[in-house]
């Protein structure tokens, strides 16, 4: 009989698969197997391995007493190789809570079992055995393209023997491995007396390493170029306190002329991305000139240089920059009289040597978010020799009171489309550079913004008049802009004010504005969002008439002392509701005003859309 078996379940401690009246053509068509709680020690048996033609998934979790997945030990014992060579085209194996598991794969010394189109591991225990015997098969892992670890208990991932036979990995991810201090142990390759035969070449894409608060080494040292690592093309280092840099220079040299992404984030222990070893006496192009497309450098307090030694770095492909937090790095380079420490000969421990140090103007950037000293520096016009002429998205982050001058920062950002602008600043929004200056950005947000009464009148009415959008966030302001300013806007689309808890009026009137001037109108907004803003009493208290000829689109949530929207009429013409919360929930009465009446006081006409 010929059972057409192709998903399997099984639970509870009694399940066994090493029964010898199972037939092979049990499972020749089974594509999915899920055990889950069962009590054995090893799982899968080599007679049944025999009869896997078809798995593809293998899900195994909350085995307590489960050792090994593949038994391979009776495999040893065939005289036959022919007859006892194995394909399993496995594509993806899931190990959970497994905490005695040893080896996925029992040790054996004969290279004819195959996982040939294996692609993915998600382990929550340790996968890879820490035995360094030669044993293992070349043709373990030969097929694996992906592979994911969590929750580890051993020290060294990938030893040098496994290593060689990942000829097809390209995802490593890890998180949450306690103990693991080396990811990739090439201690053994500087033994190996043959060149050739231990050269290794991976096809590895994307290396992501999140919460190993251990781990001391990515690469182990080791003093022989003949590992490649030339398809790299995304690293991620997170939550690694331990880690001092990310490379070897010897590693990196073949690495960043092909990298496109660099993340490193909250590692308290880092001092340089490139480590100096044997092999660094010289820098070649690729190391000077890294493909780099994106960088991103956040929280690291220790951070003083991408390179330890004496060093320029250009960066032709750049399109990404973000520097958050890593106050000890220098970004911009420094004026003549402090060039000799800069650049001296010889690179000591307090020698610096800036990312931005060969060319004034970066002229493939676009993106660059700066957090603070560099973000101070550069809004207070402390660097007006650099320009970045196709920067579009500008985000500063300041932790002291900065005063920004408008005039260096159009100079460096001539074409910039969206200016981001946190934290503490000194009149942000006035000041005598600013009334001549015609900026060329659309959007504007403004995040914790402190030290601001109200945007005025010269900064948006002369500065910025093809607004469109303005967001802003947990800023400490009472009121948002005066009538003059609001008159202004008159390609403004989207005003979004979130989370604001001092704030008791959007708009209020400019001080010595003529009573005659009465209408206020927004030609082209659309949108219009306030959320979480406690005091917010009105949208504006005086008796203007407010006209939105073309919006559509209101949310307006936990405001809870709003009572009227503006003393004055009001023309909506396009509204027919209005959102009060996350649950898509509209309501509406004859206008804005009455609708706003209604919900506070709960009485409310619920429009279902």
């Amino acid at each position: 009989m010929i059972v057409d078996l192709k998903s399997l379940v099984g639970h509870g401690s009694n399940l066994s698969l090493k029964d010898d009246r199972f037939s092979v053509n049990l499972f020749s068509n089974l594509k999915e197997l899920v055990v889950e709680r069962c009590g054995s020690m090893r799982l899968v048996p080599f007679q049944v391995i025999r009869s896997l033609n078809s798995l593809e998934e293998l899900q195994v979790t909350d085995c307590e007493k489960l050792e090994v997945v593949f038994d391979l030990e009776d495999l040893n014992d065939c005289e036959e190789g022919q007859s006892s060579s194995v394909v399993v085209p496995l594509k993806k194996l899931i190990l959970e809570n497994l905490p005695k598991l040893k080896n996925v794969w029992s040790n054996h010394h004969r290279g004819n079992v195959s996982f040939q189109t294996s692609r993915q591991i998600d382990s929550k225990n340790p996968l890879l055995s820490r035995n360094k015997d030669d044993r293992f098969s070349v043709n373990l892992f030969s097929n694996l393209k992906e592979l994911d670890v969590g929750r580890c208990g051993f020290v060294i991932l990938v030893p040098f023997q496994v290593l060689r036979s990942l000829h097809s990995l390209e995802v490593l991810l890890m998180n949450g491995c306690e103990e693991l201090e080396v990811v990739f142990n090439l201690e053994d390759l500087n033994d190996c007396k043959e060149p050739q035969s231990s050269s290794v070449v991976l096809l590895l894409k994307n290396l992501s390493l999140w919460n190993l608060p251990k781990l001391k080494n990515v690469w182990s040292n080791h003093h022989r170029e003949n590992v490649s690592f030339q398809s790299l093309r995304q690293i991620e280092v997170v939550n690694c306190g331990s880690l001092m840099s990310v490379f070897t220079a010897s590693i990196a040299r073949g690495m960043l002329h092909c990298l496109e992404q660099l993340v490193v984030r909250n590692c308290a222990d880092m001092e340089v991305i490139v480590a100096t070893d044997q092999v660094s006496e010289s820098l070649d192009a690729a190391f000077v000139r890294p493909r780099l497309t994106c960088l991103e450098l956040k929280h690291l307090p220790n951070l003083r240089n991408f390179y330890a030694q004496r060093h320029k770095l250009e960066w032709p492909h750049l399109h990404k920059l973000f520097i958050d937090d890593c106050d000890e790095i220098e970004l911009f380079e420094k004026d003549v009289s402090s060039s000799s420490e800069v650049h001296g000969k010889e690179g000591t421990i307090d020698s610096k040597y800036p990312l931005l140090s060969c060319n004034k103007v970066i002229d493939t950037l676009e993106e660059l978010k700066l957090c603070g000293k560099e973000a101070e520096m550069m809004g207070s016009g402390q660097f007006p020799t650099y320009r970045f002429p196709k920067v579009k998205d500008l985000f500063l982050i300041t932790k002291k009171a900065t005063i920004i001058l408008y005039r260096s920062l159009l100079n460096c950002f001539p074409n910039l489309e969206h200016l981001q602008l946190k934290g503490e600043f000194k009149d942000p929004f006035r000041g005598h550079d600013v009334a001549a200056l015609l900026f060329p950005f659309q959007k504007l947000t403004l995040r914790d913004i402190a030290y601001t009464i109200s945007l005025g009148p010269s900064f948006v009415s002369l500065t910025i008049p093809n607004l469109t959008h303005l967001q802003v966030l947990s800023a400490r302001v009472t009121t948002l802009l005066t009538s003059l300013a609001a008159r202004s806007l008159v390609h403004l689309t989207h005003l979004t004010v979130l989370q604001c808890n001092q704030i008791e009026e959007i708009i209020a009137k400019q001080e010595g504005e003529d009573d005659e001037d009465q209408d206020i109108i927004f030609s082209k907004l659309e949108r219009l969002q306030l959320y979480g803003l406690p005091k917010l009493k009105r949208f504006c208290g005086h008796n203007y008439t407010f006209n939105f000829p073309l919006l559509d689109d209101v949310n307006i949530a936990y405001c809870g002392q709003l009572s009227t929207f503006c003393l004055g009429a009001i023309r909506t013409p396009r509204l027919q509701s209005i959102k009060v919360d996350f649950k898509n929930k509209h309501i509406w009465k004859s206008d804005l005003n009455e609708t706003i009446q209604y919900h506070f006081t709960g009485q409310q006409d619920v429009v279902n859309i």
